[in-house]
């Protein structure tokens, strides 16, 4: 339990065990926390439940320099929280998610790698915040999933490549800005935003070699897609699927 702000020696902390309320190995207990990790490895066993990092409706908290690995659900977890700062972490091999945050605010994600994962790199339901200069591949769900909970974010300058779905996935997600991210050669979409996600604006990114399309819309509405590169997907480019309404290509 972290009650203040703590950095780690460099070493590899092995076979970590959560608590007996399964809450995380490094639970966060206390606003205006900084864990810095120093580039120490944490490492799970896989135990059913588990999660390396737990931050519970705390405000002002930045995790750094972590690598996280071997957890059965979450490297880190946050299913509320304010002014969360997850910035030059390693996040892999986790048997479901890499990042899961609920109901967050206010939140960056920022110089990290999250590969390897189960499921999705990042599963998401964060308002008011920033994805940037991150690299998520080899997920074997999606790259970054964002849900019904999402709105007002910005996703940008990412390396999205080789999730066994899609690269980016939005289902029900609101007001989302996607702006200079190279996404390429996922199993499925580049992007894909359906189930009545809308307001995205999708800029000057480089989307290729996608299995099935660059950019896929379903069920969705209020769309500008504007100077983006799009080449070599195997389907289409752009798939506008039905019911979508006032979408802009330029």
């Amino acid at each position: 339990v972290v009650n203040a702000s703590m950095t780690f020696c460099s070493n590899l902390y092995t076979h970590l065990m959560i608590d007996s309320n399964d809450n995380g190995v490094i639970i966060i207990n206390a606003n205006n926390i900084d864990v810095d990790c120093s580039g120490a490895s944490i490492g799970g066993d896989r135990t059913a439940g588990s999660f390396g990092i737990s931050i519970s409706g705390k405000s002002n908290v930045s995790i750094q320099g972590c690598a996280i690995t071997n957890y059965s659900s979450y490297g880190i977890y946050s299913p509320s929280g304010n002014n969360v700062s997850l910035i030059n972490n390693t996040i892999y091999n986790n048997v479901e998610y890499g990042v899961g945050f609920d109901t967050v605010s206010n939140y960056t994600i920022n110089k990290s790698s999250i590969y390897g994962n189960g499921l999705s790199g990042i599963f998401a339901g964060v308002r008011s915040g920033t994805i940037s200069n991150n690299t998520f591949h080899s997920n074997s769900n999606y790259g970054i999933r964002l849900t019904g909970s999402t709105a007002n974010s910005t996703i940008e300058w990412n390396i999205i490549y080789n999730n066994t779905l899609s690269g980016i996935h939005g289902n029900s997600a609101q007001n989302v800005t996607f702006r200079n991210n190279t996404i390429y050669n996922n199993k499925q979409q580049g992007i894909e935003w359906f189930s009545s996600s809308a307001n995205a604006t999708i800029v000057e990114n480089t989307i290729y070699n996608n299995t099935l399309n660059g950019i896929f819309f379903q069920s969705t509405s209020d769309n500008n897609v504007t100077r983006n590169n799009i080449t070599s997907n195997i389907l289409a480019g752009i798939n506008i699927s039905t019911t979508v309404s006032r979408t802009i290509i330029y």
